[in-house]
């Protein structure tokens, strides 16, 4: 199959806006392997990307699935060309890595309730002593704030990780609970700007990340994991200021948005 020197991709456009442009087909690296997108699926991030981070002209985007097209010379043997795979990069960081386009390179190795604080406490016997706030909103960090079982004095805290900045409130919530910041993009194990924070390169995090792969691929085939309900959003990359600006405004609750590319 002879692959295209050119693809579509959605690049961030100044007054907080993405277009669809026609860029190169990115080159790969020697672990990567280029994918021809088939959905891709929309996060916060996206639209806090091209509202307050990246560079315009870059390609948006994190979630994606599709087709292998194309191995680069070091990738594992375990991919190959013709597989149905899924994965993330760190779309809005790069000219030329972002989920939201016609083919995007990759590593080869690589719920709302009013009552939720006292169903975990009743489902865990109030024994809770760590907490990954996947979404790290003030709210959310409070929830998992109040949900730790408490830690006497002189014992090790609980802890809530999260993907955002530790909010203020939350913290002030206790003493024996501490919120430590991360972000996902550390386990890529490249240097990357978010938004004025330098984060070097973590060989550990991203080594971390490759042996947890193969054992994500098997929950998944075991159905041991249940993703959130697809919303598929009409229009494809075309529309995804739409589907930015229907997240911006808070409406996506329990869903995942998702576009078809191809």
């Amino acid at each position: 199959m002879t692959l295209s020197h050119t693809m579509k991709a959605v690049t961030v456009q100044k007054g907080k806006k993405v277009t669809i442009e026609d860029v190169p087909v990115p080159a790969l690296e020697p672990n990567e392997v280029l994918i021809r997108v088939h959905s891709v699926a929309q996060n916060p991030t996206d639209w806090k990307h091209t509202d307050f981070v990246s560079p315009v002209g870059n390609i948006i985007g994190c979630d994606f699935s599709g087709t292998v097209v194309k191995l680069g010379s070091d990738s594992i043997n375990r991919v190959k060309v013709g597989d149905t795979v899924a994965g993330f990069v760190h779309g809005g960081n790069y000219k030329d890595r972002g989920a939201f386009a016609q083919y995007t390179r990759a590593d080869s190795d690589l719920y709302r309730d009013a009552d939720v604080v006292a169903q975990i406490q009743r489902a865990t016997g109030n024994s809770l002593k760590f907490a990954f706030d996947t979404i790290s909103e003030e709210n959310t960090q409070i929830t998992c704030v109040k949900s730790l079982t408490p830690a006497p004095e002189g014992t090790t805290p609980g802890k809530v990780v999260v993907v955002l900045s530790p909010n203020k409130e939350a913290e002030a919530l206790r003493k024996d609970v501490v919120i430590q910041g991360t972000l996902l993009y550390t386990a890529l194990g490249r240097p990357f700007e978010w938004p004025k924070i330098q984060f070097p390169a973590s060989p550990e995090d991203r080594a971390h990340m490759a042996s947890w792969m193969p054992k994500l691929e098997e929950l998944a085939a075991k159905g041991q994991i249940k993703p959130n309900p697809v919303r598929l959003w009409p229009g494809g990359l075309e529309a995804v200021n739409e589907g930015f600006q229907y997240m911006r405004e808070g409406k996506v609750s329990a869903e995942k948005i998702v576009y078809n590319i191809g």
